[in-house]
């Protein structure tokens, strides 16, 4: 993982690089750098419409019970999908046309989910309890006709 980061730093911006060569040698300069142009426009649009969306929707949507697995990978995978879209290149403009659709998106919300669920972090079947359904705690008993548990008054 150490040496892919560094190769993918360098590879990529060559690929974008000869890819927008080809690209332009086939269908002309002006029509290239006016696809790589429209596709920022759009994601600057997408991004911004994709942070306000993001913002309303993380106020309320964080549930412990129930965490809102898919709905925040989708709004990051729509966020990251606006920030390919602006970098200049045809291969990131692919990519972020991936993210942009729905299928890919729930693959990767599937993906997150399990992720979590390995390390630990998500949601174990079995209830609350785990499998085994035990809850550690403490308890007290209360007698019911206690004058001061009337009226709602609760220990």
């Amino acid at each position: 993982m150490r040496r892919l980061i560094p190769a993918l730093l360098l590879l990529v911006p060559l690929a974008e690089i000869a890819l927008l060569i080809l690209v332009g040698d086939a269908i002309g300069v002006v029509a290239t750098l006016a696809a790589v142009a429209a596709s920022a426009l759009v994601g600057v649009i997408l991004l911004r419409a994709q942070g306000v969306a993001t913002i309303r929707q993380m106020r309320g949507a964080f549930d412990p019970a129930n965490p809102p697995v898919r709905a925040v990978v989708d709004r990051i995978a729509l966020a990251v999908a606006a920030i390919l879209l602006i970098v200049p290149g045809l291969l990131s403009d692919l990519a972020a046309l991936l993210l942009i659709l729905p299928p890919t998106r729930r693959l990767l919300a599937r993906l997150v989910g399990l992720w979590f669920v390995v390390r630990g972090l998500g949601r174990r079947p079995g209830g609350a309890g785990g499998p085994g359904g035990t809850i550690d705690g403490t308890w007290r008993e209360v007698d019911r006709d206690d004058p001061a548990l009337r009226d709602g008054n609760r220990p």
